[in-house]
């Protein structure tokens, strides 16, 4: 079951477990120094899943300006 309610303290860490970086699992942790005192670099405060999934933020990472594209396509969209 999923918990709704938010905790302003929480933030999402990406901590990787191989050894070359390639390999990462999100965790929800208490707080900021939780997360790196476990060393996993945190990607935004709330916990994870509360806004987005994995695959969004992955979307997120490739275009970090994606208003651009929305833009472009509405603008094409009036035009066509």
């Amino acid at each position: 079951d999923f918990d709704y309610r938010v905790d302003p303290n929480e933030v999402c860490g990406a901590k990787f477990v191989a050894p070359e970086n390639e390999q990462y699992k999100l965790v929800t942790y208490k707080d900021e120094a939780a997360a790196e005192a476990d060393g996993a670099y945190i990607t935004h405060k709330g916990g994870c899943g509360y806004c987005s999934s994995l695959r969004d933020l992955e979307a997120y990472i490739a275009y970090p300006d994606m208003t651009y594209y929305v833009r472009n396509c509405a603008i094409k969209s009036f035009i066509s």
